[in-house]
Protein backbone atom coordinates (compact mmCIF):
# COMPACT_ATOMS: atom_id res chain seq x y z
CA UNK A 1 0.00 0.00 0.00
CA UNK A 2 1.89 2.98 -1.15
CA UNK A 3 -0.82 5.96 -1.38
CA UNK A 4 -1.21 8.15 1.14
CA UNK A 5 -3.74 10.71 2.36
CA UNK A 6 -3.51 14.51 2.27
CA UNK A 7 -2.75 16.75 5.58
CA UNK A 8 -6.29 17.30 6.12
CA UNK A 9 -6.51 13.20 6.42
CA UNK A 10 -10.26 11.64 7.60
CA UNK A 11 -11.45 8.50 8.55
CA UNK A 12 -13.19 8.14 5.48
CA UNK A 13 -9.93 8.62 3.42
CA UNK A 14 -8.14 5.66 5.22
CA UNK A 15 -10.78 3.55 4.34
CA UNK A 16 -10.82 4.21 1.47
CA UNK A 17 -6.99 3.96 0.80
CA UNK A 18 -7.62 0.60 2.60
CA UNK A 19 -10.09 -0.76 1.10
CA UNK A 20 -12.19 -1.16 4.05
CA UNK A 21 -9.41 -3.60 5.85
CA UNK A 22 -9.38 -2.32 8.98
CA UNK A 23 -5.51 -4.24 9.37
CA UNK A 24 -4.62 -2.06 6.40
CA UNK A 25 -5.56 1.32 8.54
CA UNK A 26 -3.34 0.27 11.47
CA UNK A 27 -0.26 -0.25 9.21
CA UNK A 28 -1.18 3.18 7.31
CA UNK A 29 -1.15 5.14 10.99
CA UNK A 30 2.07 3.24 11.89
CA UNK A 31 3.46 4.55 8.78
CA UNK A 32 2.46 8.08 9.36
CA UNK A 33 5.56 7.64 12.34
CA UNK A 34 7.74 6.29 9.95
CA UNK A 35 7.73 8.79 7.41
CA UNK A 36 7.86 11.92 10.16
CA UNK A 37 10.89 10.18 10.85
CA UNK A 38 12.20 10.47 7.35
CA UNK A 39 11.40 13.41 7.16
CA UNK A 40 12.59 14.93 10.11
CA UNK A 41 16.09 13.48 9.39
CA UNK A 42 15.80 15.38 6.42
CA UNK A 43 14.42 18.83 7.51
CA UNK A 44 16.12 22.07 9.26
CA UNK A 45 14.71 22.67 12.17
CA UNK A 46 14.83 26.04 13.29
CA UNK A 47 11.87 26.39 15.28
CA UNK A 48 12.62 27.91 18.74
CA UNK A 49 10.32 25.78 20.78
CA UNK A 50 12.12 22.71 19.66
CA UNK A 51 15.36 20.60 20.97
CA UNK A 52 16.58 17.02 20.54
CA UNK A 53 16.47 14.29 23.42
CA UNK A 54 19.83 12.51 24.01
CA UNK A 55 19.59 8.68 23.35
CA UNK A 56 19.77 8.14 26.43
CA UNK A 57 16.37 10.03 27.43
CA UNK A 58 14.68 8.91 24.31
CA UNK A 59 15.24 5.19 25.20
CA UNK A 60 13.43 5.57 28.67
CA UNK A 61 10.08 7.49 26.68
CA UNK A 62 9.82 3.95 24.90
CA UNK A 63 10.26 2.11 27.68
CA UNK A 64 8.13 -0.04 29.66
CA UNK A 65 8.06 3.16 32.08
CA UNK A 66 5.30 4.55 29.23
CA UNK A 67 2.83 1.78 30.34
CA UNK A 68 2.12 3.26 33.61
CA UNK A 69 1.30 6.59 34.63
CA UNK A 70 1.32 7.64 38.40
CA UNK A 71 -1.67 9.22 40.42
CA UNK A 72 -2.02 10.15 43.92
CA UNK A 73 -1.26 7.69 46.55
CA UNK A 74 -0.74 4.99 44.18
CA UNK A 75 2.04 2.52 45.32
CA UNK A 76 4.83 1.83 42.80
CA UNK A 77 7.88 0.34 42.39
CA UNK A 78 11.16 1.02 45.09
CA UNK A 79 12.93 1.96 41.33
CA UNK A 80 10.43 4.31 40.69
CA UNK A 81 10.23 6.09 44.00
CA UNK A 82 13.45 6.50 44.03
CA UNK A 83 13.24 7.95 40.69
CA UNK A 84 10.88 10.89 41.20
CA UNK A 85 12.32 11.54 44.42
CA UNK A 86 15.42 11.91 42.92
CA UNK A 87 13.84 13.87 40.29
CA UNK A 88 12.63 16.94 42.84
CA UNK A 89 16.60 16.63 44.10
CA UNK A 90 17.70 17.11 40.76
CA UNK A 91 15.70 20.09 39.93
CA UNK A 92 16.40 21.71 43.39
CA UNK A 93 20.20 20.97 42.55
CA UNK A 94 20.35 22.71 38.79
CA UNK A 95 17.89 25.66 39.79
CA UNK A 96 18.83 26.26 43.39
CA UNK A 97 15.65 26.37 44.57
CA UNK A 98 13.77 24.91 47.49
CA UNK A 99 10.68 23.80 45.65
CA UNK A 100 10.20 22.24 42.71
CA UNK A 101 6.67 20.75 41.11
CA UNK A 102 7.73 18.79 38.30
CA UNK A 103 3.82 17.62 37.57
CA UNK A 104 2.71 20.16 34.65
CA UNK A 105 2.13 18.42 32.15
CA UNK A 106 3.07 21.84 29.76
CA UNK A 107 4.77 24.82 30.40
CA UNK A 108 1.60 26.55 29.42
CA UNK A 109 -0.27 23.88 32.43
CA UNK A 110 2.72 24.91 34.93
CA UNK A 111 1.25 28.66 34.25
CA UNK A 112 -2.10 28.36 34.65
CA UNK A 113 -1.51 25.66 38.18
CA UNK A 114 0.89 28.70 39.47
CA UNK A 115 -2.53 31.03 38.99
CA UNK A 116 -4.55 28.69 40.55
CA UNK A 117 -2.25 27.95 43.41
CA UNK A 118 -1.10 31.46 44.36
CA UNK A 119 -4.14 33.52 43.76
CA UNK A 120 -7.79 34.00 44.66
CA UNK A 121 -10.36 35.56 42.85
CA UNK A 122 -10.34 38.82 42.78
CA UNK A 123 -6.53 39.50 42.89
CA UNK A 124 -4.67 42.57 41.55
CA UNK A 125 -1.67 40.86 39.24
CA UNK A 126 0.02 42.31 36.50
CA UNK A 127 1.43 40.67 33.29
CA UNK A 128 3.07 41.60 29.82
CA UNK A 129 0.58 41.59 27.40
CA UNK A 130 0.85 39.62 23.96
CA UNK A 131 1.71 42.63 22.11
CA UNK A 132 4.75 43.12 24.32
CA UNK A 133 5.78 38.95 24.17
CA UNK A 134 3.51 37.73 27.26
CA UNK A 135 1.94 34.03 26.73
CA UNK A 136 -1.61 34.04 26.06
CA UNK A 137 -1.52 31.65 29.76
CA UNK A 138 -1.21 34.96 31.27
CA UNK A 139 -3.73 36.95 29.56
CA UNK A 140 -7.64 37.46 30.80
CA UNK A 141 -8.74 35.03 27.61
CA UNK A 142 -6.84 32.25 29.37
CA UNK A 143 -6.24 31.01 33.01
CA UNK A 144 -6.31 34.93 34.66
CA UNK A 145 -9.81 35.36 33.10
CA UNK A 146 -11.23 31.86 34.27
CA UNK A 147 -9.70 32.37 37.54
CA UNK A 148 -11.43 35.95 38.41
CA UNK A 149 -8.53 37.52 38.49
CA UNK A 150 -8.13 41.56 37.94
CA UNK A 151 -5.46 41.73 35.42
CA UNK A 152 -3.76 44.92 34.53
CA UNK A 153 -0.56 45.10 31.42
CA UNK A 154 2.74 45.87 31.94
CA UNK A 155 3.42 49.33 30.80
CA UNK A 156 6.43 48.58 27.72
CA UNK A 157 8.50 50.71 25.38
CA UNK A 158 9.46 49.89 21.83
CA UNK A 159 7.90 49.59 18.33
CA UNK A 160 10.80 46.86 17.34
CA UNK A 161 11.21 45.15 20.32
CA UNK A 162 9.55 45.77 23.69
CA UNK A 163 11.21 46.92 26.95
CA UNK A 164 9.45 47.66 30.29
CA UNK A 165 8.88 51.32 31.13
CA UNK A 166 10.51 51.28 34.88
CA UNK A 167 8.99 54.55 35.08
CA UNK A 168 5.14 54.23 33.72
CA UNK A 169 5.66 50.96 36.10
CA UNK A 170 6.30 53.03 38.99
CA UNK A 171 3.10 54.96 39.08
CA UNK A 172 1.08 51.55 37.79
CA UNK A 173 2.48 49.26 40.78
CA UNK A 174 1.20 52.34 43.09
CA UNK A 175 -2.19 52.52 41.44
CA UNK A 176 -3.10 48.54 41.00
CA UNK A 177 -0.73 47.22 43.65
CA UNK A 178 -0.36 43.99 42.44
CA UNK A 179 -0.38 40.17 44.47
CA UNK A 180 2.21 39.18 41.48
CA UNK A 181 3.57 40.69 38.03
CA UNK A 182 4.62 38.57 35.48
CA UNK A 183 7.10 38.65 33.30
CA UNK A 184 8.67 36.21 30.00
CA UNK A 185 7.16 35.04 27.08
CA UNK A 186 8.03 33.04 24.00
CA UNK A 187 10.04 35.92 22.01
CA UNK A 188 12.83 37.13 24.89
CA UNK A 189 16.16 38.13 23.03
CA UNK A 190 17.19 39.97 26.35
CA UNK A 191 16.98 39.86 29.97
CA UNK A 192 14.65 42.03 31.47
CA UNK A 193 15.24 44.60 34.06
CA UNK A 194 14.72 42.30 36.95
CA UNK A 195 16.43 43.59 39.68
CA UNK A 196 14.89 46.87 39.56
CA UNK A 197 11.48 45.30 39.02
CA UNK A 198 11.76 43.07 41.73
CA UNK A 199 12.25 45.74 44.09
CA UNK A 200 9.88 48.11 42.77
CA UNK A 201 7.33 45.33 42.90
CA UNK A 202 8.29 44.21 46.96
CA UNK A 203 7.43 47.83 47.31
CA UNK A 204 3.94 47.41 47.32
CA UNK A 205 3.71 43.76 48.91
CA UNK A 206 3.88 41.89 45.44
CA UNK A 207 6.05 39.33 44.23
CA UNK A 208 7.39 38.30 40.71
CA UNK A 209 6.39 35.31 38.71
CA UNK A 210 9.07 34.95 35.48
CA UNK A 211 7.89 32.66 32.83
CA UNK A 212 10.94 30.91 31.72
CA UNK A 213 9.29 29.07 29.25
CA UNK A 214 11.85 29.32 26.36
CA UNK A 215 14.70 29.96 28.31
CA UNK A 216 14.84 27.44 30.96
CA UNK A 217 17.75 25.84 30.46
CA UNK A 218 20.11 28.50 29.10
CA UNK A 219 19.20 30.23 32.92
CA UNK A 220 19.90 26.87 34.34
CA UNK A 221 23.61 26.90 33.34
CA UNK A 222 24.25 30.70 33.70
CA UNK A 223 24.31 31.51 29.98
CA UNK A 224 20.80 34.33 30.16
CA UNK A 225 19.26 35.64 32.85
CA UNK A 226 19.09 34.00 36.29
CA UNK A 227 15.64 34.88 37.47
CA UNK A 228 14.97 32.63 40.49
CA UNK A 229 18.16 34.88 42.10
CA UNK A 230 17.90 38.11 40.63
CA UNK A 231 14.01 39.09 42.37
CA UNK A 232 11.65 36.43 40.47
CA UNK A 233 9.84 34.17 43.91
CA UNK A 234 8.47 31.71 40.86
CA UNK A 235 9.82 30.68 37.67
CA UNK A 236 7.69 28.10 35.21
CA UNK A 237 9.14 26.73 32.08
CA UNK A 238 8.69 24.25 29.78
CA UNK A 239 10.92 21.27 29.54
CA UNK A 240 11.56 20.15 26.16
CA UNK A 241 12.80 23.72 24.93
CA UNK A 242 16.31 24.72 25.90
CA UNK A 243 16.45 22.36 28.74
CA UNK A 244 16.37 19.74 25.69
CA UNK A 245 13.88 17.14 27.84
CA UNK A 246 10.92 15.63 27.42
CA UNK A 247 7.48 17.49 26.80
CA UNK A 248 6.23 19.05 29.90
CA UNK A 249 6.40 21.67 32.45
CA UNK A 250 8.20 22.84 35.66
CA UNK A 251 6.97 25.55 38.94
CA UNK A 252 10.49 26.67 41.04
CA UNK A 253 9.76 28.44 43.63
CA UNK A 254 11.16 30.21 46.44
CA UNK A 255 8.69 30.64 48.68
CA UNK A 256 7.01 27.63 51.13
CA UNK A 257 3.64 28.86 51.21
CA UNK A 258 3.41 28.91 47.27
CA UNK A 259 4.59 25.18 47.48
CA UNK A 260 2.13 24.33 49.72
CA UNK A 261 -0.62 26.32 48.30
CA UNK A 262 0.30 24.08 44.45
CA UNK A 263 0.61 20.98 46.85
CA UNK A 264 -3.00 21.65 48.12
CA UNK A 265 -4.79 22.13 44.88
CA UNK A 266 -2.82 20.20 42.24
CA UNK A 267 -3.53 16.71 42.88
CA UNK A 268 -7.57 17.75 42.15
CA UNK A 269 -5.91 19.03 38.45
CA UNK A 270 -3.68 16.22 37.67
CA UNK A 271 -5.35 12.60 38.44
CA UNK A 272 -2.07 11.05 36.94
CA UNK A 273 1.03 11.50 35.32
CA UNK A 274 3.05 9.37 32.62
CA UNK A 275 6.56 7.51 34.57
CA UNK A 276 8.88 7.78 31.53
CA UNK A 277 8.32 11.19 31.19
CA UNK A 278 9.30 11.71 35.01
CA UNK A 279 12.62 9.72 34.70
CA UNK A 280 13.00 10.97 31.50
CA UNK A 281 12.95 14.19 32.68
CA UNK A 282 15.14 13.27 35.80
CA UNK A 283 18.22 12.11 33.32
CA UNK A 284 17.36 15.07 31.39
CA UNK A 285 18.32 16.90 34.61
CA UNK A 286 21.74 15.29 35.01
CA UNK A 287 22.39 15.40 32.04
CA UNK A 288 22.45 19.28 32.11
CA UNK A 289 24.13 19.26 35.11
CA UNK A 290 26.94 17.77 33.57
CA UNK A 291 26.75 19.01 30.06
CA UNK A 292 24.15 22.18 30.03
CA UNK A 293 27.10 24.46 30.06
CA UNK A 294 28.78 24.20 27.15
CA UNK A 295 25.54 23.11 24.80
CA UNK A 296 23.95 26.38 26.32
CA UNK A 297 27.07 28.71 25.39
CA UNK A 298 26.71 27.06 22.09
CA UNK A 299 23.28 27.53 21.53
CA UNK A 300 23.11 31.26 22.47
CA UNK A 301 26.60 31.20 20.32
CA UNK A 302 24.99 30.11 17.22
CA UNK A 303 21.57 32.49 17.82
CA UNK A 304 23.64 35.20 17.55
CA UNK A 305 25.82 34.48 14.87
CA UNK A 306 22.73 33.54 12.56
CA UNK A 307 21.40 36.64 13.65
CA UNK A 308 24.58 38.66 12.26
CA UNK A 309 24.68 36.56 9.20
CA UNK A 310 20.84 37.43 8.68
CA UNK A 311 21.42 41.12 9.49
CA UNK A 312 24.62 41.02 6.46
CA UNK A 313 22.41 39.21 3.80
CA UNK A 314 20.10 41.69 3.68
CA UNK A 315 16.93 40.78 6.27
CA UNK A 316 15.79 43.23 8.99
CA UNK A 317 16.17 42.20 12.69
CA UNK A 318 14.22 43.40 15.62
CA UNK A 319 16.30 44.07 18.64
CA UNK A 320 19.57 44.89 16.17
CA UNK A 321 20.14 48.35 18.20
CA UNK A 322 20.22 46.04 21.51
CA UNK A 323 23.18 43.42 19.98
CA UNK A 324 20.81 41.53 18.22
CA UNK A 325 19.95 38.44 20.93
CA UNK A 326 21.42 37.00 23.95
CA UNK A 327 19.38 34.17 24.01
CA UNK A 328 18.70 31.27 21.65
CA UNK A 329 16.09 33.25 19.67
CA UNK A 330 16.61 35.28 16.73
CA UNK A 331 13.53 37.14 15.29
CA UNK A 332 13.11 38.60 11.87
CA UNK A 333 10.99 41.36 10.48
CA UNK A 334 8.93 39.63 7.22
CA UNK A 335 7.53 43.07 6.33
CA UNK A 336 10.04 44.26 3.87
CA UNK A 337 10.03 40.36 2.43
CA UNK A 338 7.71 39.37 -0.51
CA UNK A 339 6.19 36.52 1.08
CA UNK A 340 5.81 38.28 4.83
CA UNK A 341 3.36 35.46 6.96
CA UNK A 342 3.54 33.03 4.23
CA UNK A 343 7.49 32.98 4.35
CA UNK A 344 6.93 30.04 7.05
CA UNK A 345 5.22 28.29 4.56
CA UNK A 346 8.14 28.84 1.67
CA UNK A 347 10.92 27.90 3.82
CA UNK A 348 8.74 24.61 5.41
CA UNK A 349 8.49 23.47 1.33
CA UNK A 350 12.57 23.96 1.05
CA UNK A 351 12.56 21.63 3.99
CA UNK A 352 13.29 24.44 6.93
CA UNK A 353 10.84 24.52 9.96
CA UNK A 354 10.14 27.81 11.35
CA UNK A 355 7.71 30.05 13.17
CA UNK A 356 5.98 32.98 13.19
CA UNK A 357 5.84 35.95 16.04
CA UNK A 358 4.49 39.15 16.77
CA UNK A 359 6.37 42.63 17.16
CA UNK A 360 4.70 45.45 18.73
CA UNK A 361 4.13 47.21 15.35
CA UNK A 362 2.32 45.03 13.70
CA UNK A 363 0.22 43.32 16.79
CA UNK A 364 -1.89 41.14 16.45
CA UNK A 365 -0.63 40.38 13.09
CA UNK A 366 2.08 38.06 13.28
CA UNK A 367 4.42 39.70 11.03
CA UNK A 368 7.85 38.34 12.22
CA UNK A 369 10.12 35.03 11.83
CA UNK A 370 10.94 33.65 15.10
CA UNK A 371 14.07 31.07 14.48
CA UNK A 372 15.80 29.51 17.46
CA UNK A 373 19.18 27.67 17.38
CA UNK A 374 19.06 24.26 20.09
CA UNK A 375 17.82 21.62 17.29
CA UNK A 376 20.79 22.63 14.75
CA UNK A 377 23.51 23.01 18.33
CA UNK A 378 22.38 19.81 19.55
CA UNK A 379 23.10 17.88 15.90
CA UNK A 380 26.76 19.87 16.33
CA UNK A 381 26.40 22.69 13.58
CA UNK A 382 28.57 25.97 14.38
CA UNK A 383 29.41 29.33 12.73
CA UNK A 384 29.71 28.80 9.70
CA UNK A 385 26.71 26.80 9.12
CA UNK A 386 24.63 29.49 10.61
CA UNK A 387 25.89 31.53 8.01
CA UNK A 388 25.17 28.90 5.28
CA UNK A 389 21.84 28.68 6.72
CA UNK A 390 21.60 32.41 6.75
CA UNK A 391 21.90 32.27 2.66
CA UNK A 392 19.29 29.73 2.24
CA UNK A 393 17.15 32.05 3.98
CA UNK A 394 17.94 34.64 1.84
CA UNK A 395 17.71 32.85 -1.44
CA UNK A 396 14.12 31.74 -0.09
CA UNK A 397 13.01 34.54 1.10
CA UNK A 398 14.59 37.90 -0.67
CA UNK A 399 15.67 36.10 -4.22
CA UNK A 400 12.41 34.01 -4.38
CA UNK A 401 14.19 31.23 -5.26
CA UNK A 402 12.02 27.84 -6.12
CA UNK A 403 12.00 26.11 -3.06
CA UNK A 404 12.78 22.56 -4.75
CA UNK A 405 16.05 23.86 -5.45
CA UNK A 406 17.07 25.28 -2.16
CA UNK A 407 15.38 22.18 -0.88
CA UNK A 408 18.46 19.93 -2.06
CA UNK A 409 20.67 22.24 -0.29
CA UNK A 410 19.23 21.92 2.55
CA UNK A 411 18.84 18.19 2.60
CA UNK A 412 23.13 18.41 1.91
CA UNK A 413 23.64 20.27 5.35
CA UNK A 414 21.50 18.01 7.10
CA UNK A 415 23.22 15.54 5.90
CA UNK A 416 26.28 16.42 6.81
CA UNK A 417 24.81 16.32 10.48
CA UNK A 418 22.83 13.37 11.01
Amino acid sequence: MTERPGASVTVRDLEKIAGGDPRQIVDLVESFAEDHSVEHRQTLDLNAAHSLLSPRVKAIMGSDLAESSQAGEDASTESLDRAQALLSELGKKLFDVPYVEYRPASGAQANGLFFLGAMKSGDAVMALSAKNGGHYTYQSISYPGAFGLDITEVPCDGDDYPTVNLELLSDELERVRPKWLTVGGATMLFPYQLREIADMVQGVGGRIHYDGAHILGLAASGVFQDPLHEGASVMTGSTQKTLSGPLGGLILMHDEDVSEALNSRIPTFIASFANNRTVALALTMAEHLAFGKDYSTAVASNALALSRALDSEGFRLPGKDLGFTQSHVVLVDLEPTPHKADSVNVLRRAGIISSLAAVPSTYPEKRALRLGSPVCTKKGMGEGEMAEIARLLRRGLLEGEDPEGGGKDVASLVGSFP
